[in-house]
């Protein structure tokens, strides 16, 4: 551990001394400071500011309308109650639902301290039918939730179901709570309990269903304030639960905060054990020190409002920071590693993480202000769309084609940035502060790269995305759910040839219910050939009487075939016809992304059964995994991990025994609903 120590100081040492070899430049300060008047290129337009007007003008008078109706809230003193002007957010996210581009319920639910929370749930009609969720916390003083609408559809659309919500005294959030609790929280930019307590309550929101309906848990004075919950629930004013609850997959779960929001999540994401992942948007905290202790924008203590002694470093964090606070010029260069100091900390901790600055960019890179003075970059707000992106899909799916999104090297050299930039620089990370990576791939390889502006031998060159990245262009691509063909996945369950006839039974989607399959049978030399009618469930069982030499035949192949349709794609399967068989009798389960199956066998039967999970990925490429189980007195069981995202009604599952003196194990074959 000391020679450990050692190196790592020394690999400090030298990022420090490389950092502060060159004398300071004024010329390429200004430049860099200059990059802060990038964004309002796009809001400054005429077309987007009359939108603008009329946007803030429709906001207005619906949150006079909100508090006419549902007087007891108590919101008008908010910073951006009106959702209007600088408080709008990125105007071209508006009307989401309404254009098509995906699905958003507006929900209310009571806080822990008896405040109203205005918030949204977000997920599209396309993908999964069940989901990892993501809770987005929001800054302090002026950052009503749908500055972060960038963040929040782009990962909708990556098939998470997000939420959003305004903090305490900010939006339509209340300002104050209910009774005895009505000061707590209170100022929130001081007190701080929001961008903690209120992470925790928007998860458990999250969590929610009918069987579970939500609960704010006790203030920090130990009283309840459900009972105003369910009164407001009654009333038809709060959702008693997630609107989306069908979707989530309880078992992955994200967080992301920017600025007070930003410590609230690198706490709350140590200290609830249900976070997988964390990123915070300037900056990642340091949670194994007491809060307070440090600036948290340069990545040292969290700052106050959290609750409990240090979690320490647990899930995989990353912190995406930036060169200053509003733009402000600088007169001397800062030290290198002065953003990275929580990241370090989870790294000399063994846990994966990041701290990644943006050249130029300020503390608005990451909330959509369309009014000056709220200087940002362009490709800012892209940079953080595509690595928080990457950085759940990586921790919170599992998915292993995260990691070349991660170690891709196109932000050093991105068209978009090249195209604004007055010397074409295209090199989006910071030449003040060291951008690190520190991370271990899905294949166990760990990659560290202490400066990602130069690069390192871990990146990669091939990142598997389009060239062009925009947050904006996907979010308001086409939700096309509805229209798209389901996979179908027939499969063949038994047949067998007896009295004369064929019977059998097969598993096809249950949406090609009401469609006809070909079944073909090969058998004594004749070929037979008919169709079937696919009943409601999917479930197909068969009779058909045979003639000649198939009658007679004892062996032989048959197929089940599934042509294309507008709702199901084209499918098929094929077996032999056995002559014995030992039965066959296992159950099967789908949860939480987990595939258990087991069951019992013929006592004759000896060995090992194969079982055989297959499913459709987001890429509609057809994967499998099969496993030998050992039978042990007659029966079989085993489970593993199904991979993520699994795109169909659910999988298919198959459990096949052959063992000696021609006795054969019928195929079984279903599928499971997650």
């Amino acid at each position: 551990m000391r020679l450990a120590g050692a190196i790592a100081a020394g690999v400090a040492a030298v990022l420090v001394c490389a950092g502060t070899a060159h004398a300071f430049d004024p010329v390429r300060e200004a430049a860099n400071v200059a990059k802060g008047s990038e964004r309002e290129q796009v809001w400054l337009q005429p077309g987007y500011q009359l939108q603008l007007g009329l946007e803030s003008q429709r906001t207005q008078t619906e949150a006079a309308l909100t508090a006419a109706r549902d007087p007891e809230r108590n919101f008008l003193t908010d910073a951006c109650n009106s959702k209007g002007l600088a408080c709008a957010g990125d105007i071209r996210l508006n009307q989401w639902k309404a254009n098509g581009y995906g699905l958003v319920d507006r929900v209310l639910w009571t806080a822990r301290n008896g405040s109203t929370v205005a918030g949204r749930v977000w997920a599209t009609r396309a993908g999964p039918r069940k989901r990892p969720a993501i809770v987005i916390t929001n800054g302090s003083i002026q950052a009503s939730e749908e500055l972060y609408w960038w963040a929040a559809q782009t990962l909708a659309k990556a098939g998470y179901v997000v939420v959003t919500f305004d903090p305490q005294m900010q939006g339509l959030s209340d300002t104050f709570g209910e009774g005895a609790d009505r000061n707590e929280g209170f100022p929130s930019q001081t007190a701080g309990n929001t961008f903690y307590d209120w992470t925790q309550d928007a998860i458990d929101f999250l969590l929610s269903t009918p069987a579970k309906p939500f609960c704010a848990r006790p203030s920090r004075s130990g009283t309840s304030h459900c009972p105003k919950q369910a009164r407001r629930v009654k009333a038809g004013l709060n959702a008693a639960y997630n609107p989306m609850w069908k979707l989530v997959e309880g078992h992955r779960i994200g967080i992301a905060g920017h600025s007070y929001g930003a410590s609230g999540v690198s706490w709350m994401g140590q200290q609830d054990k249900r976070v997988d992942a964390v990123v915070a948007w300037d900056n990642l905290c340091d949670p194994g020190r007491a809060p307070g202790t440090g600036t948290p924008l340069e990545g040292k203590g969290c700052s106050a409002g959290a609750t409990g002694p240090p979690p320490g470093h647990r899930v995989p964090s990353l912190g995406l920071t930036v060169d200053s606070t509003g733009g402000e010029p600088r007169t001397s260069d800062p030290d290198p590693l002065g953003k990275s100091g929580a990241s370090r900390a989870f790294s000399r901790d063994g846990v994966d993480t990041g701290s990644l600055v943006i050249r130029g960019g300020t503390h608005f890179d990451f909330s959509y202000l369309p009014m000056q003075p709220f200087r940002a970059t362009l490709r800012g707000v892209e940079l953080s769309a595509w690595y928080t992106r990457a950085w759940f899909d990586r921790y919170v799916k599992q998915d292993p084609a995260a990691d070349r999104q991660l170690l891709s090297t196109r932000w050093r050299s991105d068209p978009g940035d090249r195209k604004v930039d007055p010397a074409g620089r295209g090199n989006l990370f910071s030449f003040y502060y060291r951008s690190r990576l520190d991370v271990r791939t899905a294949a166990g390889k760990r990659v560290t790269c202490e400066d990602m502006r130069s690069g390192c031998s871990g990146l990669v060159a091939d990142d598997g995305q389009p060239a062009a990245f925009s947050y904006l262009g996907i979010a308001r691509s086409p939700d096309r759910q509805r229209g798209r063909p389901r996979p179908a996945l027939v499969s063949l369950n038994a047949a067998r040839i007896s009295g004369r006839r064929l019977r059998l039974r097969a598993s096809v989607n249950p949406a090609a219910a009401g469609r006809r399959v070909r079944v073909r049978l090969r058998a004594g030399g004749k070929l037979t050939s008919f169709t079937a009618r696919v009943p409601r469930g999917g479930r197909l069982a068969v009779k058909r009487r045979l003639r000649g030499r198939a009658a007679r035949a004892r062996t032989g192949v048959v197929s089940v075939r599934l042509p294309a349709t507008s709702t199901v794609q084209a499918g098929s399967a094929t077996t032999r016809v056995a002559r014995r068989s030992a039965a066959l009798r296992p159950v099967a389960s789908m949860a939480d992304g987990r595939v258990s199956a087991g069951g019992r066998l013929d006592r004759r039967a000896r060995g090992t059964v194969a079982v055989t999970l297959r499913w459709l990925d987001d890429g509609d490429r057809r994967r499998s995994l099969t496993r030998r189980v050992r039978i042990r007195r007659g029966r079989f069981a085993t489970s593993f991990a199904a991979p993520y995202p699994v795109r169909f009604d659910g999988a298919q599952l198959t459990v096949a025994y052959r063992g000696a003196k021609g006795i054969r194990g019928r195929q079984y074959s279903r599928f499971l609903t997650p």
